[in-house]
């Protein structure tokens, strides 16, 4: 029988892309599905994060370095400030998935 994973995951988000990973590795050579859902974090007309805030400054230096440091995965913080809506990265990967292409 086929296990059915929804993970929701927004493409600005740095956990969400830290996650990929152990994921593909939980479910390797298992009976597993996992299909990917957009979930926007900051949805128009909330306002987006800027990289040069202090939010986004501790966030990342207290959490996402270390933990992407221990997984061996080398990321940086973006500088696009203000940090883009993804609605249109989603509807990129809905026209994507209809066509058997969304993973």
């Amino acid at each position: 029988m086929t296990v059915k994973i929804k993970v929701y995951s927004d493409y600005v988000c740095p956990f969400c892309f830290l996650a990929e990973q152990p994921l593909e590795e939980a479910i390797k050579g298992k009976d597993v599905e996992v299909e990917w859902m957009p979930y926007e974090l900051r949805p128009f007309p909330t306002e987006t994060l800027k990289p040069e805030g202090s939010y986004l400054q501790s966030t990342w230096r207290q959490s996402v370095y270390p933990m992407a440091e221990r997984m061996g995965v080398n990321i940086v913080l973006p500088k696009v400030s203000p940090q883009p809506y993804t609605h249109l990265a989603f509807e990129g990967y809905q026209y994507a998935k209809e066509n058997g292409k969304g993973n």
